[in-house]
């Protein structure tokens, strides 16, 4: 990524479109597209934020799903496949402050029939740093990266990582 990159703007671990984002793919769609940077330059030593990440590595992806009529306490999964060895890393994406707990509002609630939830689909778009997420050593590479959750696979990009 350059100075000028728009991929420098995309807002890292959070939810929402980005101008980097991909598209809605419409409203029969079900599962993960994403979209991320082809090359990311990072430098030896450094830390990008907070949570002590080596370098930012957007991945920016729309998912959408039909409801599930029990709720179900999930994470997206992403996966980095080194093209070279093969190695494969991965990690769940998970609040990285949950801060402070709030129950559900509905935990006391008559549990949702199928037939309450039949035609119903959620999603949205997030934004996670790939580095936040999944363990992978601070050199230079290039991964093969998806995502996947309840049974769907996103389609793959390739991120190479330039030590500066």
């Amino acid at each position: 990524m350059t100075h000028h990159d728009p991929w420098l703007n995309v807002p890292l671990n959070e939810g929402g479109p980005n101008p980097m984002s991909p598209p809605d793919p419409g409203p029969t769609f079900r599962g993960i597209v994403i979209t991320a940077p082809e090359r990311v330059v990072f430098r030896a030593g450094e830390v990008v934020d907070d949570t002590g990440a080596f370098a930012a590595i957007p991945v920016c992806a729309y998912h959408c799903f039909d409801v599930p009529a029990v709720p179900i306490d999930d994470h997206f999964k992403m996966h980095a496949v080194e093209v070279k060895s093969g190695k494969s890393y991965e990690g769940f994406i998970v609040a990285l402050d949950p801060g402070i707990m709030v129950p559900c509002p509905f935990e006391d609630a008559e549990p949702l029939k199928p037939e309450d939830v039949e035609g119903l689909a959620s999603g949205g778009w997030i934004n996670p740093n790939l580095a936040n997420f999944v363990p992978i050593p601070r050199e230079p590479a290039t991964y093969e990266v998806f995502m996947s959750l309840r049974g769907f696979q996103s389609n793959r990009v390739r991120i190479e990582l330039i030590q500066e």
